[in-house]
């Protein structure tokens, strides 16, 4: 591996947010409840869906606060600790990072959360075919495939976010073997968890997996620390990996089917990374997607296309839960996590207890969809979640800790993926 660093002066950013108010809300016919909500403030950033643009609605009133071009369509994710969203643009192989313009008023015991002018950062990232972004430790690690049809590698990107407006943000590059549809994860004490390329598909074998078969562990100067992809060993490999998460010192990667997980767990006493394999509790069925929060010491993913697992690192226990109809996405609340929101197929929301692992209440959306190209997409507020509808042009806010339909936001053009920096605020 080939580790580049391009290092300039370190600017911590922090931020304090309290939960600080009781107010009320907008709700619509479809769904309603005779209850108060806390006031939502903060930002959502809604990429369209067909055209290189970001919509900033501006949660407190529900209006457009600005809009920002980009390159073309890009998939929006949030930074884990910061105000910034990154907007993935694979087709174009370009990462831009956006200022939300949220600023934070502090009034004695409490704060208050503002929407101010939001800005295309100066600073972006090229490469092939970036996918997988991954926010952790402070580092947002972007994952850039490569092609095997190009004789280009995979190569990540981890830039440390407190730097992201400085005139050069401190960039660590790996580039790896060969092309690989991977990830990586920033973890403790600056290590980094980075997905292995398959040799086979790597030396242009037929129909091999463009999947990765492990994960080694990189420290920030470029050196191999440990090495998990001994095929041989399903508790030190991960064949077919795709999916990842973390909680806690768990660090969470899904195996093809009939494989499990892998879970790399961190000893901050030597340092090191212990491994193990959580069998899948049904053949012939893999988990592709991985979720965690904060709070949590369980993951929880997709079993199949209609049903999730909830996995606990310590115990090695799952719990499957049967879905109504196939699902196309599911988040954590972001408050506590004892929700987990799922869109499905179907048209509805489905509220989960992610505590007692059952479904407390379903809510239609929209209409049936096709969990293919330009479809309704989820995004996880606090006590929230948001569905975009892309043929109305509209973002749905949909309450979790009593599940109603709250409003609909017109946004306009064809809504597709979603980030929420928000908070719940309380009066004082």
């Amino acid at each position: 591996m080939r580790w580049e660093l391009a290092r300039n002066r370190f600017l911590f950013f922090v931020f304090l947010i309290a939960v600080v108010g009781m107010g009320g809300c907008d709700k619509k016919e479809r769904h309603s409840h005779d209850h108060e909500h806390g006031e939502i403030v903060g930002a959502l950033l809604v990429s369209d869906a067909e055209v290189g643009l970001i919509r900033i609605v501006d949660l407190h009133d529900g209006g457009i606060v600005s809009s920002i071009d980009i390159e073309g369509p890009a998939t929006i994710y949030p930074t884990e600790h910061t105000y910034y969203g990154v907007a993935i643009q694979t087709a174009d192989g370009l990462v831009n990072f956006i200022d939300t313009g949220i600023e934070i008023e502090e009034h004695g015991d409490h704060f208050h959360l503002h929407v101010g002018e939001p800005e295309l950062l100066n600073f972006e990232l090229f490469g092939s075919t970036p996918i997988h972004f991954v926010s952790h430790e402070g580092w947002s690690a972007i994952h850039f495939d490569g092609s095997r049809d190009e004789g280009i590698g995979a190569e990540v990107a981890a830039v440390l976010e407190s730097t992201l407006e400085d005139s050069a943000p401190e960039v660590l590059y790996f580039s790896l073997d060969g092309p690989a549809h991977g990830a990586a994860v920033p973890a403790r004490d600056n290590n980094f968890l980075i997905t292995v390329p398959n040799p086979e598909y790597v030396n242009g074998v037929p129909n091999a997996s463009s999947l990765p078969i492990g994960v080694n562990v990189y420290d920030e100067f470029g050196a191999l620390l440990q090495e998990f992809a001994d095929v041989s060993d399903p508790d030190s490999s991960c064949v077919d990996l795709h999916g990842e998460a973390v909680t806690g010192n768990h660090y969470a990667f899904a195996c093809g089917a009939n494989l499990g997980v892998l879970v790399l767990s961190y000893n901050q006493g030597s340092g090191l990374f212990s491994s193990k394999n959580i069998s899948y509790p049904a053949a012939d069925v893999r988990t592709g997607t991985l979720i965690a929060h904060g709070s949590k010491s369980f993951f929880v993913g997709n079993f199949g296309s209609n049903a999730l697992i909830k996995i606990n690192p310590s115990n090695s226990n799952t719990e499957v839960l049967d879905l109504p109809a196939d699902q196309c996405g599911f988040v954590f609340e972001k408050d506590g996590g004892n929700e987990v929101a799922v869109l499905t197929i179907d048209g509805f929301v489905h509220v989960i207890d992610s505590n007692a692992w059952v479904i407390e209440e379903s809510i239609p959306v929209t209409s049936p969809f096709s969990c293919t190209g330009i479809r309704p997409r989820l995004a996880a507020g606090p006590g929230v979640a948001y569905v975009s509808i892309p043929d109305d042009g509209m973002v749905i806010e949909v309450g979790l800790h009593e599940p109603e339909i709250i409003r609909e936001l017109e946004v306009g053009g064809t809504p597709g993926t979603m980030t929420a920096f928000a908070i719940e605020e309380v009066e004082h």
